[in-house]
């Protein structure tokens, strides 16, 4: 059983997915009208880079980007396209030409590829029922994706839903080709409740503390519950002391091991490192079952803290082929359950775990940490010793090229006290004949220092 707790009265929308009370999904989203994967935009291109790359006009801060593919396309055309991934930092949408409207059970498409059937639903007859049923109703110049819940739908539903939702493309194309961009032809729902289409099932609770959202819900879901104690509702369900957690860089495992995250422009890297766990003398078998450990963590983990794009994974190195078979085995279907696409690439020649998770939204992360202001989000400042030499050398060439009678060195409290014992100011000072002061400054990071000239 599944329950769905929505939080809505804060600076964010909070939703959390419990399955047997365990917390298996944890999505935050700003309340704001930024652009949504799925969004899609009559829009027009600014800009092209060496024949490969389009920045497009959506009416967002920053441009959107698309890889042209051969495409012949021209400063200032006009065109439809739909948001393949939101704006992440310094970077625009990410945009395709391709567009596509998800259902529950279907996704429908304009890209003219074949039908497509859920690599997750395996039995032969059923993938060619489905084939056939979306084909029956499907207009010629689409196609779609049948979904992973289409498997035990009735015939009738996905009809239906690929009926609606071909005839909402159709609409949004024609308005496409008449609409004066940039604007927006059509927003995408949010995630809470893409979340709560892909996932709700019958029997499943949702408990919301918002009336317009419980108004929304109740009239496509049964046993919606709107929640109006005084304790918050994310406490009274014990999520919030769990929140924190998802932030930990170190999680431990069960065995003793534990797992490393470190969260790069490019890609995640998780380490895996056995800790304090040895089996015996067993150097193989402790590998083994650290790594196997490891690897259903990680697919958890990569849920719950909404990571996407490339994961680098560190396993503990192994030397024996049916270890390493059975550790892929064990991640690979650990992954399976992911309702985001999760594609496992294989080892690299060094050892090096590698997978894609399809990006929806930004990660948790994002929503709940911001940039340091001392390390400006490297983890690391300048070594004080260091500091101290390079504040000497400034010193030392305002006394022997100036003529001002000394200086003021403005840091923090800490840095000051290294200057004073490493960077032999006073004798300095007494050999050229000039002064040296110091001022502390409270607010300071801690590399942070300033000369001030005393004429």
């Amino acid at each position: 059983m599944k329950i769905f707790l929505i939080d809505s009265l804060s600076n964010y929308i909070r939703t959390a997915m419990l399955i047997n009370g365990s917390l298996v999904e944890l999505i935050i989203e700003d309340i704001n009208d930024e652009p949504r994967a799925g969004d899609i935009y009559a829009a027009r291109i600014k800009d092209i880079v060496k024949k490969q790359y389009a920045f497009i006009d959506i009416g967002a801060e920053r441009n959107g980007f698309m890889q042209l593919n051969g495409r012949n396309m021209q400063q200032g055309q006009a065109l439809t396209v739909q948001v393949e991934k939101p704006a992440i930092g310094e970077k625009g949408c990410a945009l395709s030409l391709d567009i596509a409207l998800s259902g529950k059970l279907a996704a429908v498409t304009n890209d003219g590829k074949p039908i497509g059937i859920s690599h997750r639903i395996t039995d032969d007859d059923t993938r060619k029922r489905l084939t056939e049923t979306a084909k029956s109703v499907l207009p010629e110049a689409f196609s779609c994706v049948v979904r992973t819940n289409a498997e035990k739908a009735s015939v009738d539903d996905l009809k239906a839903e690929i009926t609606e939702l071909s005839a909402k493309l159709k609409d949004i194309l024609e308005k496409g080709q008449y609409a004066k961009p940039p604007c927006r032809l059509y927003r995408q729902e949010n995630d809470t409740l893409r979340l709560i289409r892909d996932c709700c099932a019958e029997g499943d609770e949702i408990i919301v503390n918002d009336k317009a959202y419980f108004d929304i819900l109740s009239t496509k879901y049964k046993n919606v519950t709107f929640y109006d104690n005084d304790i918050p509702l994310f406490s009274e369900y014990g999520i919030e002391s769990r929140v924190d957690k998802v932030l930990d860089r170190k999680i431990w495992l069960d065995c003793g091991g534990f797992l490393i995250f470190d969260y790069t422009e490019a890609m995640t890297v998780i380490d895996v490192n056995s800790g304090k766990f040895t089996d015996g003398r067993d150097i193989r078998k402790t590998a083994l079952k650290t790594n196997l450990q490891a690897a259903k963590e990680i697919a958890y983990q990569l849920r719950l803290r909404n990571i996407s794009g490339i994961v680098a994974i560190d396993f503990v190195n192994m030397k024996h082929k049916e270890d390493i078979e059975l550790l892929e085995k064990t991640l690979r279907e650990a992954l399976s359950h992911d309702r985001l696409k999760t594609v496992y690439s294989g080892m690299t020649s060094l050892g090096i775990a590698m997978l894609t998770r399809q990006k929806q939204s930004a990660p948790l992360h994002s929503f709940l940490m911001c940039q340091c202001a001392a390390c400006k989000g490297s983890g690391e400042t300048k070594n004080r010793r260091y500091i101290c030499g390079r504040v000497r050398n400034d010193v030392m060439n305002i006394f022997a090229q100036t003529i001002y009678k000394g200086v003021v060195i403005k840091a923090d409290n800490t840095l000051i006290a290294h200057i004073k014992k490493y960077a032999a100011l006073d004798r300095l000072a007494e050999k050229y004949e000039k002064t040296a002061a110091y001022e502390v400054i409270h607010t300071a990071a801690a590399d942070y220092y300033e000369i001030e000239i005393i004429h």
